[in-house]
């Protein structure tokens, strides 16, 4: 929620896109003082700027100048997602050459797997899980492709994942975060082990057959779990 916006407002735009959600189609945006980014932002906070636009009978009920604004946010998730796809499928292959097996987890892994078009299902990063032994190899191929180490939990015990960034030439921002455990709470990493997930795992195809993906029953636990987890550590989208 930003400075300018009370929980009044955020309740009435929520409720609004609910609406569209459920397709109805003579849901208006807020009035009188809807703003289009104010309504466009709170889509994006929710992640379904992409699923909305893709309704083409929902669109077209909606005022110009707002309908527009949302099909250039969608615009640009469908390129950035291009952009991270590609990278994505080039550092498959240098983890297959090495022998290293990478499961790639959380949104990634549905947006290639459950959804129709990956962009529909943004993201702010991709989530690598590796075994154990591969955790000090898997970075030389991060780095061979432009990544840098942005940040790495230390300590004897909070050292399970490293976090890395780049900027493409086209000014696109791409973070991975690579993990040899699923949390960094001693207690919690045990609950979803490498070795138990790749048993169950599936190639995820509709990205690069060399990347894993947890089979859908796993996936289905491990998001519970990983909503649990953010009950007392909330994540925060653009500050919100």
């Amino acid at each position: 929620m930003t400075q300018s916006e009370t929980a009044e407002e955020v309740a009435v735009a929520d409720a609004w896109l609910s609406a569209c959600l459920r397709r109805d189609f003579e849901a208006v945006p807020p009035k009188p003082d809807w703003k289009v980014a104010e309504l466009v932002n709170r889509m994006a906070y929710h992640g379904i700027v992409g699923t909305l636009v893709e309704d083409a009978e929902l669109m077209q009920a909606q005022p110009a100048d707002l309908a527009e604004q949302m099909r250039k946010v969608a615009r640009g998730h469908a390129f950035q997602e291009l952009a991270h796809g590609r990278i994505l499928t080039q550092i498959a292959s240098d983890f297959a050459a090495k022998g290293i097996e990478p499961m790639v987890l959380k949104g990634v892994a549905l947006a290639y797997s459950v959804y129709d078009k990956p962009f529909l299902r943004p993201r702010g990063d991709t989530d690598i899980l590796v075994a154990e032994a591969d955790f000090d190899r898997a970075p030389e191929i991060l780095t061979a492709h432009g990544f840098s180490l942005a940040s790495a939990p230390g300590g004897r015990i909070v050292r399970s994942q490293r976090c890395y960034a780049m900027r493409d030439a086209h000014g696109l921002h791409h973070v991975i975060d690579l993990h040899r455990q699923t949390n960094n709470h001693a207690a919690l990493a045990a609950v979803f082990t490498y070795p138990e997930l790749r048993a169950r795992a599936e190639p995820l195809d509709g990205l690069h057959p060399a990347l894993l993906r947890p089979g859908n029953v796993d996936a289905l636990l491990f998001a519970c779990y990983h909503r649990f987890m953010h009950i007392d550590v909330p994540i925060t989208v653009a500050g919100r």
